[in-house]
């Protein structure tokens, strides 16, 4: 069931005034991704952690982390294949290959 009452959130990052002309809603999660040839990018620019389902968006492949270089980050890159699932933080984003 759904609630008819929601919680709008904004953050200004910036001290100067801000003004609102119009606005539209979707009941959508602010998440991107896209499927290249040998690849996968996904996205959270939103300001909450997200949960891609994988096995349900690209049912039958798989896809493995970047192995990051010694000044790269090699905790996000570190080479591992990705499970079913990915979660993203905040303001994140990752490159995945094919398998």
């Amino acid at each position: 069931m759904r609630s008819p009452q929601v919680d709008l959130e904004f953050v200004v990052e910036s001290a100067k005034p801000v003004w609102i002309s119009a606005i539209t809603i979707h009941a959508c999660p602010d998440v991107m991704f896209r499927e290249f040839e040998h690849g996968l990018v996904v996205a959270n620019p939103s300001s909450r952690t997200y949960t891609f389902e994988l096995s349900k968006l690209f049912p039958g492949k798989q896809f493995r982390r970047l192995k990051a270089t010694a000044h790269q980050d090699t905790l996000a890159n570190n080479g591992k294949r990705v499970s079913t699932h990915l979660t993203l933080g905040p303001q994140e984003g990752l490159f995945l290959l094919k398998e």
